[in-house]
């Protein structure tokens, strides 16, 4: 499949040969010209007849034409244009153009139409293709010890393009390569001259290395979630790359691009690198009440949206504009999602934004200085675990999973969620024996007040609030004492 999509591409727009990248130069200097000053090359590389009267007409028209308001602007006006913006970029142009060609005659370059020779060329550009995602399935099976699968989709119907990504993004350990059909013809092939590929590809159970500036060992090793990746390329670019032509139009298909979806091991939680994908459908700018209520692994990847913000610091090749080189790609990926270091790094968000609490609940060994560079602010933890679990018995099962017995004993917010859950507890209790006694058969002689007994004591405690300083845990004691005794 990978070899018959990649053949299907026309190679009738790419010139190949000595002349290529000169013929693609002068089509974008002629956007410069009119239609009836369009100038050319010949096959012995110079310029064609008339160009030098063309080039002038094009010079004077964007010095400033043939119209002027008065008799000072003949002077001023090309003054004034002289050194523009427009026309040292196409005077920049025209130079480089006319010095490639001096060069390709000095060098006894010859313009090549062998078909043979150019049929031999083609092929050799799509066996280098086939090669690099062959490369690529090598590297995923050696890695991560499963297969790459190959699937076509239709541009157009984005669902087919969301089923595979959002099972990568769901399940994990997914490894896709989706050929872009962009345009089928009537009998069911596909032919297109913005054919495209992605490459969806699983980073799972990640661990955040964080060091101390430009140490070599680890502070600490957090873990960190899964990221999926997606990356979509031309096939148009990827055959300018391996004949080694630039592509000089600027165009939004023919440019690499690529997007990293997060999805934490628990709701709120960020990477230091990743903003969660955006809400269509909401105001804010951080997306982070989108999930508030969702089941984490409900979670979906939206294309018809923005990508998530990221930050790839001095990793400039994950942009995406590198030499297309799968293998390393993924591996400078892997480093930047799993490298922090205290003091260098510049995040999107905050390292101690990776986890709730404690973070030596997830790794035993972490050093004790990483506590005195970064130490640990219970009461933003528990704002930001608020911020997405609205449940407070939630809460508390994150709160005794991820966090120490030291942290949430000095901790306001965990104080009082259990304060919540109790009141909660002694209310639902109090509603069951209502409901327990209003059909019981009652004797008529209850009914009757008797003003002569004394009210009995139940030494309920009647105040219910915490105090100002949450120091409520002989209150949270006695208040579970008397549900255990007055318990029926």
């Amino acid at each position: 499949m990978l070899k018959e999509f990649i053949s299907t591409f026309n190679f009738d727009k790419i010139p190949i040969g000595p002349q290529a990248e000169l013929l693609q130069d002068v089509e974008l200097l002629n956007r410069y010209h009119d239609n009836n000053n369009k100038i050319s090359i010949t096959k012995k590389f110079t310029w064609s007849r008339g160009s030098y009267n063309k080039i002038h007409n094009t010079r004077n028209t964007i010095l400033g034409g043939t119209k002027f308001s008065n008799v000072s602007e003949i002077f001023n006006k090309p003054e004034r244009n002289r050194r523009s913006y427009y026309m040292m970029k196409y005077r920049r142009q025209l130079l480089s153009i006319d010095t490639e060609l001096n060069r390709k005659r000095h060098d006894g370059s010859l313009w090549v139409e062998d078909v043979s020779v150019i049929d031999k060329i083609k092929e050799d550009a799509i066996d280098k293709v086939v090669k690099k995602f062959t490369d690529y399935v090598n590297y995923v099976k050696a890695v991560y010890n499963t297969d790459v699968e190959f699937h076509t989709i239709i541009s157009n119907q984005s669902k087919h393009f969301m089923k595979y990504a959002n099972k990568a993004y769901q399940k994990g350990n997914c490894f896709y390569i989706l050929f872009n059909l962009n345009n089928i013809d009537k009998n069911n092939n596909y032919v297109s001259d913005r054919q495209q590929i992605y490459i969806i590809h699983s980073f799972d159970n990640l661990r955040m290395n964080i060091y101390k500036s430009e140490d070599t060992y680890p502070l600490a090793k957090i873990p960190c979630g899964n990221v999926v990746s997606i990356y979509r390329m031309s096939l148009n670019k990827l055959i300018h790359k391996v004949l080694k032509i630039n592509t000089r139009w600027p165009d939004f298909w023919e440019k690499p691009e690529c997007s990293f979806y997060y999805k934490p091991l628990i709701k709120g939680l960020k990477h230091p690198f990743i903003h969660y994908q955006r809400n269509p459908n909401s105001d804010y700018d951080d997306s982070h009440f989108i999930y508030r209520e969702w089941d984490i692994d409900k979670w979906t990847i939206n294309p018809n949206v923005h990508h998530p913000t990221t930050c790839y610091g001095s990793m400039n090749s994950l942009h995406g504009e590198g030499a297309l080189d799968f293998v390393k790609y993924y591996e400078e990926a892997y480093t930047w999602l799993t490298t922090f270091r205290l003091g260098t790094t510049h995040p999107l968000n905050q390292i101690n934004h990776l986890y709730y609490g404690d973070p030596s609940t997830n790794d035993e060994k972490i050093n004790s200085f990483y506590f005195e560079l970064i130490g640990i602010d219970s009461e933003s933890c528990h704002s930001r675990l608020s911020d997405y679990n609205a449940n407070v018995n939630k809460r508390n099962t994150i709160c005794m999973t991820q966090c120490s017995d030291n942290i949430r004993n000095v901790c306001y917010g965990f104080k009082h969620d259990n304060w919540l859950i109790i009141k909660e507890k002694v209310s639902l209790d109090k509603v069951f024996k209502y409901k327990a006694t209003q059909f019981m058969d009652i004797p008529e002689m209850m009914y009757a007040i008797d003003n002569t007994s004394e009210a009995t004591n139940d030494n309920y405690y009647s105040n219910q609030s915490p105090d100002s300083s949450y120091q409520a845990a002989e209150t949270i004691e006695e208040m579970l004492e008397w549900v255990r005794n007055n318990q029926q």
